[in-house]
């Protein structure tokens, strides 16, 4: 049995997995075969990667191929946060996924929303969604309805949400449901039929509250309106921008180039909604003309 003595945790024989590494596939044996050889032949060229109590973050083929060797693996302690850690070195194979497939992936990181002002977070704890939609590029709306429906869904109606047959909105609304009835969606939609036509429909509020939608205007003549305080907020945060913009010399340059890409993104789609609000404003305005 391989064990080694790490500072705070003693000695271990037996290495726990961090659960941010479970999340993806653990080696075959012909990896850990092929390590064997190398590690026999060469000697490890790469530490595996723990943290200070001792959970793997990094290398279970490693791990393995020293424990059939019976050698004592080359070990070197992560101080970073944990998940952030195993989730950022996978980072490239993260992004080569599908939006669908890697919102289930990222759906599997415990629910952790904003932290509260200058609140220092403990160490292991889980990121915020904010930080795993911009590793994952991916929108904090979708990290959080992943995160909803990893927590009731059935392993099927995830898998078909991975695959892009059931889109995130609707398997939010499948997974509210009972297992049989979830099941019995799966099977229609692998029987191709349409997913939004066989789900469920939304549940019901309790009797006597009315539906509510915190992204909805209010209903007038069956139309929804821009309103004027949106409006005006708006055109506040803008004047706010120039502000800064007129005393800034440079960007911030503690921003790295994975934010930008992520600020580039967002801004992108905020341009949309701004171009879309002027436009119905000069559509009012040759009213009065």
């Amino acid at each position: 049995m391989v064990s080694l003595e790490i500072s705070g945790a003693g000695v271990v024989e037996y290495i726990l997995h961090h659960p941010a590494l479970e999340m993806f596939p653990a080696p075959n044996e012909f990896a850990v075969a092929l390590l064997v050889e190398a590690i026999r032949s060469g000697g490890q060229d790469k530490p595996i990667v723990v943290t200070s109590d001792g959970m793997l973050l990094e290398g279970r083929a490693r791990w393995a191929a020293c424990a059939q060797l019976g050698t004592q693996p080359q070990v070197r302690i992560e101080r970073a946060e944990p998940w952030l850690y195993v989730l950022t070195t996978r980072r490239e194979q993260i992004l080569a996924m599908p939006p669908p497939a890697r919102a289930m992936l990222i759906g599997q990181v415990p629910a952790v929303h904003k932290s509260r002002g200058n609140t220092r977070r403990s160490y292991g704890e889980p990121p915020t969604r904010d930080a795993l939609a911009t590793l994952s590029e991916l929108s904090p709306t979708t990290v959080g309805r992943a995160q909803k429906i990893r927590e009731t869904a059935t392993d099927e109606l995830i898998a078909l949400v991975a695959d892009g047959a059931i889109l995130i909105g609707t398997a939010e609304r499948v997974a509210l449901e009972e297992p049989y009835v979830q099941q019995r969606t799966v099977e229609r939609v692998r029987a191709g039929e349409n997913a939004r036509k066989v789900a469920p429909p939304n549940p019901r509020p309790p009797e006597g509250k009315p539906r509510t939608s915190f992204s909805a205007a209010p209903v007038r003549d069956k139309h929804r309106y821009v309103r004027a305080a949106a409006i005006r907020a708006l055109s506040d945060s803008l004047a706010s921008l120039n502000l800064v913009l007129d005393a800034a010399d440079a960007l911030d340059p503690s921003i790295t180039p994975e934010e930008a890409h992520q600020w580039i993104c967002e801004l992108s789609r905020n341009h949309t909604a701004y171009r879309r609000v002027r436009d119905l404003l000069n559509e009012r305005k040759e009213q009065q003309l």
